[in-house]
């Protein structure tokens, strides 16, 4: 499963195993800006695979000028490059080390561009011959969330990228934060990308047995009611 974030890993790796998968990780997301952050991402992953048995393989460091220099404006065409170049290397990587499938569980934000996204990762699945498990998690985004929280998981003010920084409503805390001057990026046209969806039925634990849920509350040696 290719991992963006440890919060947005809690369900789909919940519903993975549930579902009878054996499931590892492939941190690859050169999109996060900047280091600090992907750092401070990266440090998140490895306190959730100590909690969760969970390996988790971590490959290459943040290109922050790759998107400064990058021709376009226009948010849509970013979010186009980035997830094809983090689908096309989680599908190389996948068919390099023998995996039945992959999956990323950017599929649990309703904030991503979900056809896109399964546009890239379909042609990446193509291009390198294996799988791409195709399969929305969206319906787990909240629970999601609760189990981050209980996992006392840092979860982050803004998608990843420098651009995104500036659109979140946290800007002025993220640029003091890591003391950048918001003159040097770049503002984008914002009309086309992402989503503004309905969420779909959210899960609750009362969805699952208390067999099934105490599989993940026994992590944090929680009890399950």
């Amino acid at each position: 499963m290719h991992v963006c974030c440890a919060p947005c890993s809690e369900y789909p790796l919940f519903v993975l195993r549930h579902e009878g998968f054996s499931v590892d990780g492939l941190f690859y997301n050169p999109n996060i800006h900047p280091f600090e952050e992907w750092l401070l991402r990266l440090e998140n992953l490895a306190l959730f695979s100590e909690l969760h048995g969970f390996k988790a393989f971590n490959h290459v460091e943040p290109q922050m000028e790759r998107w400064l220099n990058h021709p376009s404006v226009e948010k849509d065409k970013h979010c186009a490059m980035c997830y094809a170049m983090r689908m096309d290397y989680v599908a190389a990587f996948a068919a390099r080390h023998g995996y039945a499938a992959f999956t990323t569980s950017l599929l649990v934000s309703p904030y991503q561009n979900q056809p896109l996204l399964m546009q890239m990762a379909e042609t990446a699945a193509r291009r390198h011959g294996v799988s791409f498990y195709r399969r929305h998690y969206m319906e787990g985004y909240r629970l999601g969330q609760t189990m981050a929280h209980d996992d006392a998981l840092y979860c982050q003010k803004y998608c990843a990228c420098i651009f995104s920084m500036l659109e979140s409503r946290y800007k002025k805390k993220l640029l003091k934060r890591f003391d950048i001057d918001p003159t040097t990026i770049p503002v984008r046209q914002t009309r086309h990308c992402g989503m503004s969806v309905e969420l779909p039925v959210q899960k609750s634990w009362s969805d699952f047995s208390t067999a099934e849920a105490s599989q993940w509350f026994a992590a944090r040696a929680l009890s399950v009611s």
